[in-house]
């Protein structure tokens, strides 16, 4: 009984510690000139200290990160020969963000991505 008060009292005191957020992922794969964009918040405004890292096709180990400048841009090199890149987008207060581009220089389109408050 005293460690069920404990936890209840924690998380009354801390209630981010409990808190879980949901990770979006776009389902259709992204066409873009380069790999390299911007990201907002839902009304638009620039998020600069996003976390933007390149994972493997499973979602599970992560193969690069940069992070997201004072103008919420970001831009990682491209890997000769891949086609695909799975990308995931983190920071505090938003939702993860998952997503996967294709890079194509004549179709491809400025890459622009929209974080999700937290749940």
């Amino acid at each position: 009984m005293r460690s069920f008060a404990l936890f209840v009292f924690c998380a009354a005191i801390f209630p981010s510690a409990f808190a879980q957020s949901q990770t979006v992922e776009i389902a259709k794969i992204q066409t873009a000139k380069a790999l390299a964009g911007t990201v907002v918040d839902p009304v638009d405004s620039v998020v600069q200290g996003v976390q933007v890292l390149e994972v493997s096709s499973d979602w599970q180990t992560v193969l690069r990160i940069t992070t997201t400048d004072s103008n919420g841009k970001w831009s990682l090199e491209p890997v000769p020969k891949q086609q695909v890149y799975y990308l995931r987008f983190v920071a505090n207060g938003f939702n993860p963000l998952q997503v996967r581009v294709r890079l194509n220089r004549t179709k491809g389109r400025e890459l622009r991505f929209k974080l999700p408050i937290a749940t």
